[in-house]
């Protein structure tokens, strides 16, 4: 004799999750592929953020070759940058660096290729995007940078420490320090 086991599904249970199978499947493939792309059209990308020289926000010394990188802003869904453009000012507002439409998706490290840059000086620079289908976002706003002294801007300069004379001539070494009195009154518990 065979026992049979009662089953705990019903018998109609395969049935429906087909159905509901094939009705979730049906409606991922003819949903929109995201609520910014449901009117069909290409929007134009947004200015690009969190623009960063050598991986700091408006750093104000730079040694060597400035990098930059910034954050491509798109509300269509699965945008990429196709192109970007930097350009690059002086203190007076003149173009030390334009490069121009550059195709490809790079955002971060992008070394500077401009004419040599002015030790000790402020620059302020800002980038635009493509996207894939050619749009262009407005610029950034305009980010800054300065750049580190060079070996040769260091002539004259001394360290800052008192003059040592008499007993304390051998110790070219100050010590700043502060005295301060600290009244018995009320601790933190």
């Amino acid at each position: 004799m065979r026992l049979r086991w009662p089953s705990p599904l019903p018998s109609s249970l395969p049935f429906r999750s087909g159905a509901v199978a094939l009705a979730l499947g049906l409606s991922f493939t003819v949903a929109p592929p995201s609520f910014a792309d449901r009117d069909g059209v290409n929007h134009r990308p947004q200015a690009s953020a969190g623009t960063t020289v050598s991986g700091r926000v408006d750093p104000a010394a730079v040694d060597g070759t400035p990098a930059f990188g910034w954050l491509p802003r798109d509300t269509d869904a699965n945008e990429v940058q196709s192109a970007y453009q930097l350009v690059v000012r002086d203190g007076r507002g003149r173009t030390v660096w334009d490069s121009g439409k550059v195709p490809g998706a790079r955002q971060s490290w992008v070394p500077y290729a401009g004419e040599g840059l002015v030790a000790g000086a402020k620059y302020q620079w800002t980038v635009r995007t493509w996207d894939r289908r050619g749009d262009v976002s407005p610029y950034a706003r305009p980010a800054t940078f300065g750049t580190g002294l060079a070996d040769g801007d260091w002539s004259g300069a001394q360290w800052i420490r008192r003059p040592a004379t008499g007993n304390d001539a051998d110790n070219q070494w100050t010590a700043a320090r502060k005295v301060m009195r600290l009244s018995a009154g009320r601790t933190a518990p």
